[in-house]
């Protein structure tokens, strides 16, 4: 997979100066090597390591090197780690020899030198021919180089808030609040925190999030472990990583102290609520909103809520809950009765224990008048969110999330609270996500999912509404406003595709050749164009756009380019390019692959089939191939050009039988390789099946509408009986469908005791779960059980797999998944 990542994507970064032209092959007469790697810097300064404005003129020279080969430019970190040390550049391709410039950072507080290294690495299989490095002795004096970097940079990682103790680190419970920022942040490149362990391994010490990807500056909370009982203090680092090469751009560490143990303590216990009804209270339907805080508490620990009886003994006033822990701050509901006696209040008890003795190392006590007066109308007290901007291409792209707190006050009995986003033409939708339980409490916290508004809107409008249940009528809401934030919309090159099954080599020869193509941009910044060239071997560029009336292209259309002979090689790359006028900067690209008959390296494609040639969303897909290559490899790719899923590494020959994903199509790309070169590629395009699609219910449904819904830690999982499909749907909108082959009688495949609180899969979830590589690791736990119900499917009139949930929401299967 990563062979054909790197030959697809075409991404990396430069230390190239502007001018660098690139050197003819040389004669192939010995084995690659790089033949100079120096520099005329005597020094680099301490203050513009750390700044990250350090830069360091190079040059290089390479003998032998061939058309699969590149240099990367790296540095080398005192525990033997390697960072990118290259500026952000037009093309990935290094010259044969050349100068530029590498962007070193500090590599520690007390380091005294840098190296930085070159590296001669062949594209497809990684083989590293041969390396270089130069030592540089680290200077406290010179100049910083400036204050804003060029290059991908961490910025600051900060952390604030208490010193974790020992038992904490020890006993899971440490939190660690971090702050980042970061500059020039590649679009594939992520965010990694870390925790450098003593022995120089590192641990992940992230918490579960609904988005994987995380936002160029923020906040958050790591869980730092226990780095041994004679450690003092502990090493977070911040990394970022290009999640397609791997390779890191950056990174910055913090040296955490381990504080002494302090004693347990609640530091607050509250209600908005004024009063309680007592008329409530006797038939047990009274609520009452709570808010806590806990610090210090000590590892396997856990807080309960209690009231106190007229008699003086307690009982449990919590309500069921998925996860029995109760975090150590937060909102929520309790549910108090008559207290007995005469009493006119009821006594709330917070209290902090020891699960394993039963101790109580903390308690506080809240005290609410007992009224029977009606409470008065029912109010959103408050309906707030942490955050102070909505990235707007998320929203576009349907993975936008924003974090919601509410607290309702005098909530009557038969309501829910609904969570809807008001749209530019007025308009409401409902932007809730999929829960374990349909019921959504009086107070709490919790993520929606908004969309993009249209109009010309520079805000999103969130709303919550209490509703009677019965009858949908609303008892009140509220309304909150989130600007958009406009730097976040990128431009996408989202379509670039041809008709043309192949290029013919004499017509590339002689000048006559064309191709048509066809494109799409979303979201075209301002003062920008879309540029056709064509992508050499060599890694050069040309423009093969033909005479046209207008210079601007349009943002979709179709035409036609003349790509050139592009030498020994048995493909044509293209590229779509939108560049910005005022610089040529790219904003967006997509490239696409055309082989050219006949073939120079001696790989043929026979045979690349897909049958069937249409299908809905959960078809299996039978592929087959016949090649002469060493092997091959298989790319899913989606309308929008994203890369659904690539089978690397295949034998020449074979087949195999896929899951169609979308009901959008997918085409599906063979590429072959020889042992050293890169042979011709081959499309086949399976359809989605739309006929019919109106948006509602097909006229005849399926005979067997039966379905099971599960929910896990991190997703659900969802079956179809019309279809013996399993939907796996993960909480950053992705999913996998998977044909299901469990029977009854067939032996459980999960048979280890789920974690208390939590539930293992069954049947064909528990095959699946178990069986097929990452979905474990993703998902988690279950949460709750299996449950049967009735799901009659339909398509949106985007084509998408409408799927009712047994809240009665419903989950749309389109390139991601969301609730309708």
């Amino acid at each position: 997979m990563k062979r054909l990542l790197v030959l697809l994507t075409l991404a990396a970064i430069v230390v190239a100066g502007p001018g660098s032209a690139l050197a003819a092959p040389p004669t192939q007469s010995s084995a690659p090597a790089i033949t100079a790697f120096t520099t005329t810097a005597t020094d680099v300064s301490r203050a513009a390591l750390e700044q990250r404005s350090a830069r360091v003129p190079i040059t290089w020279a390479t003998a032998g090197r061939t058309r699969i080969t590149n240099l990367n430019f790296d540095q080398i970190l005192p525990n033997g780690d390697a960072i990118n040390a290259e500026i952000p550049r037009d093309t990935p391709w290094v010259p044969d020899s050349g100068s530029g410039v590498a962007a070193p950072i500090l590599p520690s507080e007390d380091a005294t030198e840098i190296t930085l290294r070159a590296q001669l690495v062949n594209v497809i299989t990684g083989e590293i021919y041969d390396e270089q490095q130069i030592v540089l002795p680290i200077s406290d004096t010179g100049d910083t180089g400036g204050t804003n970097p060029d290059r991908p940079a961490i910025v600051s990682f900060t952390s604030y808030g208490v010193e974790p103790t020992l038992a904490n680190l020890e006993g899971g419970a440490a939190r660690t609040p971090v702050e980042w920022s970061t500059a020039n942040r590649p679009a594939t490149a992520n965010l990694v925190f870390e925790q450098v362990m003593p022995d120089g391994s590192a641990v992940s010490v992230e918490l579960p999030r609904d988005d994987p990807w995380l936002p160029d500056s923020g906040s958050g909370e790591l869980a730092p472990v226990a780095p041994g009982s004679d450690a003092r203090s502990f090493t977070l680092r911040a990394r970022l990583v290009d999640l397609v090469t791997g390779r890191v751009y950056d990174q910055r560490e913090i040296v955490y102290a381990i504080g002494t143990p302090a004693d347990p303590e609640i530091t607050s216990f509250s209600t908005t609520a004024p009063a309680v009804n007592a008329d409530a209270l006797a038939n047990r339907s009274a609520r009452v909103a709570v808010a806590w805080d806990v610090v210090s508490r000590p590892p396997n620990s856990n807080i309960l809520f209690e009231q106190v009886m007229a008699s003086g003994d307690s009982v449990n006033i919590e309500l069921p809950r998925g996860d029995p822990t109760v975090p150590s701050s937060g909102t929520g509901v309790v549910a108090p009765i008559l207290p007995g006696g005469s009493l006119a209040e009821v006594t709330l008890r917070l209290r902090l224990i020891d699960l394993a003795s039963g101790d109580t190392y903390a308690q506080r006590d809240l005290v609410i008048p007992i009224t029977t007066e009606p409470l008065g109308d029912p109010e959103i007290v408050s309906f707030t969110a942490t955050d102070a901007t909505v990235n707007a291409g998320q929203m576009a792209d349907g993975i936008a999330r924003v974090q919601v707190y509410w607290q309702v006050n005098n909530r009557p009995d038969g309501s829910n609270l609904r969570f809807e986003q008001v749209l530019a033409d007025g308009s409401s939708v409902n932007i809730e996500l999929p829960r374990d339980d349909p019921q959504v409490p009086t107070a709490g916290a919790g993520q929606i999912a908004p969309v993009s508004p249209g109009g010309d809107a520079s805000d999103v409008t969130l709303r919550l509404r209490l509703i009677d249940t019965a009858n949908g009528s609303t008892y009140t809401q509220a309304d909150l406003t989130i600007p958009i934030d406009p730097a976040t919309i990128q431009p996408l090159v989202s379509r670039f595709t041809t008709t043309d099954p192949s290029v013919q080599r004499s017509q590339l020869a002689d000048g006559t050749a064309r191709v048509a193509v066809a494109w799409q941009v979303d979201r075209p910044a301002e003062n920008s164009n879309l540029v056709f060239e064509q992508i050499l071997p060599d890694g050069s560029v040309l423009n093969v756009e033909l005479p046209r009336p207008s210079a601007l292209v349009p943002a979709s259309g179709q035409g036609t380019v003349a790509p050139v002979d592009p030498g020994n090689a048995d493909v044509v790359i293209l590229r779509a390019r939108l560049a910005s006028l005022a610089d040529d900067s790219t904003l967006a690209e997509n490239t696409l692959w055309l082989p050219i008959e006949p073939p120079v390296t001696g790989i043929t494609i026979n045979r690349f089939t897909a049958d069937p040639a249409s299908g809905q969303p959960g078809d299996a897909i039978h592929l087959a191939w016949d090649t002469t290559a060493a092997h091959v490899s298989l790319t899913e790719t989606l309308p929008s050009g994203r890369v659904a899923q690539v089978h690397d590494d295949l034998a020449p020959s074979g087949e195999m039988d896929v899951t169609l994903a979308t009901g959008q199509g997918v085409t599906y790309t063979l590429a072959t390789f020889g042992e050293s070169s890169t042979g011709p590629m081959r499309a086949v395009t399976v359809s989605a099946e739309t006929e019919g699609a109106t948006g509602a219910a097909p006229e005849e449904a399926p005979a067997d509408d039966a379905a099971a819904f599960q929910p896990f830690e991190h997703g659900v999982m969802i079956w179809l009986g019309a279809t013996q499909t399993i939907y796996v749907l993960y909480e950053d909108g992705s999913f996998g469908i998977y044909h299901d082959n469990w029977t009854d009688g067939d032996a459980e495949t999960v048979t280890e005791t789920a974690p208390e609180g939590l539930v293992a899969p069954q049947r064909g979830f528990g095959a699946i779960w178990s069986g097929q590589a990452g979905v474990r690791d993703r998902l988690g736990w279950g949460t709750a059980a299996e449950q049967g119900y009735t799901a009659p499917t339909s398509t949106d009139p985007d084509g998408r797999l409408v799927i009712p949930m047994p809240d009665g929401t419903t989950v749309h299967l389109g390139e991601t998944w969301s609730t309708g």
